[in-house]
This record gives structure tokens, sequence and C-alpha cells, in this order.
């Protein structure tokens, strides 16, 4: 099997060395099961937020897409303050000083 932490690291040197000099902070992930023919490729990095991310390439497509999940939900809310991740969920739909109109980032893309 091919491991996803070194899909993207130039031949010869360490899937580490390459994380390194993005910025990227490596993790440690199992195998991911892919079928046979899979032709994509795919690394794991996590982000100096600790974030963890899944970068997946794949040179069938033309397309790009992005996706998130943050793990957190209604079950992470402060006692206090029910409803705040669902509030903040929303607020990544919003505009931002780039892109002020809300959904505007989402018609660019």
């Amino acid at each position: 099997g091919r491991d996803p932490t070194r899909a993207w690291a130039a031949p010869g040197a360490s899937a580490s060395a390459s994380a390194d000099a993005l910025g990227f902070k490596p993790w440690t992930v199992k195998e991911i099961d892919v079928p046979p023919l899979d032709g994509r490729g795919y690394r794991a990095v996590g982000l100096t937020n600790g974030l963890r991310v899944l970068l997946v390439s794949d040179p069938a497509t033309e397309t790009a897409a992005a996706a998130m999940n943050v793990h957190v939900g209604h079950f992470s809310d402060p006692a206090g303050i029910p409803g705040l991740a669902h509030f903040c969920e929303h607020m990544l739909f919003l505009g931002t000083k780039k892109y002020p109109k809300e959904d505007e980032y989402n018609s660019f893309l």
C-alpha cells in the first residue's frame, strides 16, 4: 500500500522534510484504504493551529474542491451559550474584506 504522508514528497525526500519546508507539522495517519486503481495522490498534514488536513490530488479532473470537518458541534457548545457551534458554522459563509457579499467566495470558485 502507499503511505499518504509521502504521496507528494519529492523522490528520495522524507515526508517530514517536505512538510517542514512548507510549514506543516506532520501527523501520523493509518494507511488510507483506496481501490487499487485509484490514481489520486494523498497527503496528510497538520496546520500550525492544530487542524489536521487530508490533501487529495486528482490529475483526472480540471476542477478543485475543498471540504472542512472541524469535529465540533452542539456537544461542544459552552453550557451557557447553546447554538454557538451552529452560529460559527454560518459565519463561514458571510462576507469578508476580500469577498464582501455573502457567498461571493463560492461564486468566485
